[in-house]
């Protein structure tokens, strides 16, 4: 080594052993990644990690934070240009290494901003499930110092389909918003297939502008501009070709799509609730996704084989090897009973099962009841236990007036064709009561909005779920289940090995066409978790770069 290099590793390891780099970083970062940190200057015999083409990839992987929905400014709170000129153009070697660490720590926020989090293991965090360790900080830094910041960064991606086409989407909805997005459409009567309104124009240049409909451009003509502001009539543009004021059956078609992406009654009606989804702004959009992102970086890996329901969407799926090989509709909690979001794992499937009434739902619904009708466990297949003795009781000789009714007594619903359950439920015991289980309601999963539960996820088709999760199995087979429901008899099946189930909140989801969903937000959690919503001021090292 030079001269000049030997200064520089003995100024950096001056700094490790002062404690002053464990000091710069530890209110940041868990001890695990310091300890990934040493390692990388001590396998380098605390030669510098950081080399030119490293750094210069380093001050420009604003892009690849860019990509995914993230402010830089928060990540890179230093000017990595004022860092890099310390780093390669200072005299002063305490200068220099201590510009090779703060381009470490940038390195590593970015990798926390990517990734979700790094845990004490120098690892992907797990925000849900244990499982191996992925990747290797000690090498990624060393790596990402050499020059392969974007690959390194790229490799602690969430691994799951959905994160690669929010990834396109957000890029896709940024190029409309350059293009100027859309404008609102006016309020008035609703307009159904064939029917003429001064709208159509306006309406037929909303859905081109969001790929809808064909187009030569992204809004259409500038008369179409023109209707869109404001309505006009014949003569005020009768010397231009005045387009059709009719909802033909090509507008129909597609504000059907656009209905179904965005939760609605798909019936091809230009109503309330479709203008206020086709008036979201697509800065809204671009936000949504990149919220939606955020998450999916926030929840860790899913795992190879498990279930997947999402709340807003009002779908419950089974995914293998990054493959979704099962969907189906869903019914979740209503606003004031919400669904949680949490990850479990699946222990045992029931066939035919029975419903243990919880304490609260019984006190609800179920007390109100009996209070007017005595007779009512009887007659929907309810029997009734004393709680503190098990014993089972005569609801008639309950005096159901008490204010404890509903802690004393058990209600206990038996298997068949009223069952609150259906015809199966799959269980995964958590803190809050939830599971996946069918409905003796089937009319309810043709609605659009599906919120209706006291909280657990009604399938549409719960036993070809518990097939699905049979074929997985070893200690159970989809035809063990067939039988089971066909002998109209309850069986409980326990899985050999643990299934995870996921319950999210996504109010954004891609299809395999790569085209997106915008679901309703049910719950209205509309405050945002993404560093978008909270930090709208793009990085000031770049060009202007719209959020």
């Amino acid at each position: 080594m030079s001269q000049a290099e030997t200064e520089l590793a003995k100024a950096l390891e001056a700094y490790f052993i002062s404690g002053k780099a464990d000091k710069a970083l530890k209110s940041e970062f868990a001890p695990g990644v310091l300890l990934s940190i040493r390692h990388a200057y001590a396998q380098r015999i605390f030669k510098p990690v950081w080399t030119e083409a490293g750094a210069q990839n380093l001050t420009v992987s604003v892009r690849t934070l860019f990509e995914q929905g993230i402010v830089a400014d928060k990540v890179f709170e230093r000017d990595l240009k004022k860092v890099f000129k310390k780093r390669f153009k200072s005299k002063s070697a305490k200068k220099r290494a201590k510009a090779d660490l703060e381009l470490t720590q940038a390195f590593f926020r970015a990798a926390q901003a990517v990734s979700g989090g790094l845990n004490d293991e120098g690892g992907v965090a797990k925000a849900t499930l244990r499982g191996p360790m992925r990747f290797n900080l000690t090498s990624a830094l060393i790596k990402a110092g050499q020059g392969e910041v974007q690959a390194e960064l790229a490799e602690l991606e969430p691994l799951h389909p959905q994160y690669k086409a929010l990834k396109s989407a957000l890029s896709e909805y940024r190029n409309i918003y350059a293009a100027g997005g859309w404008l609102a459409i006016p309020e008035g009567d609703a307009v159904e297939l064939g029917e003429s309104d001064a709208r159509m124009p306006a309406l037929k240049a909303r859905l081109q502008a969001e790929g809808y409909m064909d187009s030569n451009s992204i809004m259409a003509t500038p008369l179409a501009r023109l209707i869109a502001q404001t309505t006009v009539n014949a003569q005020a543009v009768s010397e231009k070709k005045v387009p059709s004021l009719e909802m033909d059956s090509e507008i129909h078609t597609a504000l059907k799509v656009f209905q179904k992406r965005h939760g609605l009654e798909d019936d091809g009606v230009l109503g309330k609730n479709t203008i206020l989804a086709l008036n979201e702004s697509v800065e809204s959009k671009i936000d949504r996704i990149a919220d939606t992102l955020t998450r999916w970086r926030q929840h860790g890996d899913m795992g190879e084989r498990y279930i997947w329901a999402n709340t807003p969407s009002y779908t419950a799926e089974g995914w293998n090897q990054g493959q979704r090989e099962i969907s189906m509709r869903t019914v979740v909690g209503k606003a004031r009973h919400a669904t949680p979001v949490f990850s479990d794992t699946v222990e045992y499937v029931v066939a035919n099962p029975k419903w243990f009434v919880p304490v609260s739902i019984t006190r609800r619904q179920k007390l109100p009841k009996m209070r007017k009708d005595a007779t009512y466990a009887e007659s929907n297949n309810y029997a009734v236990f004393d709680r503190a003795t098990g014993a089972e009781i005569d609801p008639l000789m309950v005096d159901w007036s008490q204010s404890d009714a509903a802690s004393q007594y058990r209600f206990v619903q038996g298997p068949g064709e009223g069952n609150a359950m259906g015809e199966m439920k799959i269980i995964f015991p958590n803190q809050y009561s939830v599971y996946l289980h069918g409905s003796p309601s089937k009319s309810l999963f043709e609605k659009a909005q599906r919120a209706f539960s006291s909280g657990c996820v009604r399938l549409e088709d719960p036993a070809r779920m518990a097939k699905w999760i049979a074929n997985g199995d070893e200690d159970f087979s989809p035809l063990d289940v067939k039988q089971a429901l066909d002998a109209d008899i309850r069986e409980k099946f326990v899985l050999d090995e643990r299934l995870p189930v996921h319950i999210t909140y996504f109010t954004v989801t891609a299809n395999e066409d790569g085209s997106v969903n915008f679901w309703r937000d049910v719950y209205s959690r509309d405050d945002g978790i993404s560093y978008v919503q909270k930090y709208a001021k793009p990085y000031t090292q770049t060009a202007d770069l719209r959020r």
